[in-house]
């Protein structure tokens, strides 16, 4: 009996090991299938689109179409250019949106990508409060709104001595609260400094430059391109109508935008614009007139992205611009 009785145990341990061994086997298929239908989803989804943006004027593009029943757009919104950089290399995204001089670094280490379009026109102001601390205040971003004020700033004899912050909402901060007399900003903060102040003191900023006018004058380009659209090669090759697709309806929303502000509060109650850059959702449809720029297939812009890069000394091949 003792005998019988162990061998029952025996047997029941065995029995007990194969079962938990057949669920470990059941759970691995069961995963194997998953991952199976995700790639299968991918290959019945056509128009499942990957796309990557550093948050502000640029990403405003995409925020314009992720409600679009038409467009299947996967986007992720980044803060620092070391993502963008990273997706350069890896090349498995299908459209980056970068500043014109990384795109072009990472062109010229190698990455397939091709500039597609502009996405946004320079929008650099100096603004002046009216006061005389002879101080203005910067935030050195990166990119080429900073590459082409370094190279201008000899041209603008009214410019204050330079104080550098450690943000663009510092720099509107300093400027509305007079620590210093001037500020250098980009859109949206140009909006934002100008609402801000209006609403503190009842009094306007003035512009004391437009680095588009200096710019002219050195150039005889009235508009500078800062960043773009780049697209991966096989991507353009495999779906091309696709790319256009997205690009065309991004642009046409972009207009709307202009002309009807109120679709913007609209679609925040849909998602997020704070994602995208943009904590306030009344001023970007009171500001969006100046602070967004149409978009602009390369092959229009062709002559003002050639003669900035020249400008600025930016290595680059005529063969990374499609026209």
């Amino acid at each position: 009996m003792k005998k019988r009785s162990k061998t029952n145990i025996l047997l029941r341990v065995l029995i007990a090991l194969a079962l938990v061994n057949i669920v470990c086997i059941l759970v691995l298929i069961l995963i194997n299938l998953n991952k199976n239908d995700s790639l299968k989803s991918d290959k019945v989804n056509p128009t499942s689109m990957t796309i990557i943006s550093k948050s502000g004027i640029d990403s405003l593009g995409i925020a314009s179409v992720v409600d679009e029943s038409s467009i299947d757009l996967n986007y992720m919104i980044v803060k620092e250019d070391e993502d963008l950089e990273k997706a350069f290399k890896e090349e498995t995204i299908d459209l980056i949106i970068a500043p014109l001089d990384l795109g072009m670094r990472a062109l010229n280490d190698g990455s397939s990508y091709r500039l597609l379009a502009i996405t946004s026109f320079g929008d650099v102001k100096v603004l002046s409060n009216g006061t005389y601390g002879f101080k203005a205040a910067y935030y050195d971003a990166g990119g080429i709104d900073d590459l082409l004020f370094d190279e201008l700033k000899t041209n603008m004899p009214d410019l204050y001595r330079l104080e550098e912050y450690d943000s663009y909402e510092e720099v509107v901060k300093a400027l509305v609260n007079k620590d210093v007399s001037q500020a250098i900003l980009i859109e949206p903060y140009v909006s934002e400094a100008m609402s801000e102040y209006k609403e503190l003191s009842e009094d306007d900023l003035d512009v004391v430059y437009d680095l588009n006018d200096v710019y002219a004058s050195a150039t005889g380009y009235e508009r500078y391109p800062k960043a773009g659209i780049f697209v991966k090669s096989a991507t353009l090759s495999n779906r091309q109508n696709e790319v256009v697709t997205i690009l065309s309806t991004m642009r046409t929303n972009l207009t709307t935008f202009k002309t009807n502000p109120s679709l913007i509060k609209e679609k925040a109650e849909i998602f997020d614009f704070g994602l995208f850059g943009f904590e306030d959702v009344d001023l970007l449809s009171e500001e969006i007139d100046s602070i967004a720029n149409d978009l602009t297939f390369a092959d229009s812009a062709y002559d003002e992205i050639v003669a900035l890069l020249e400008f600025l000394e930016i290595p680059f091949s005529e063969t990374y611009i499609l026209h």
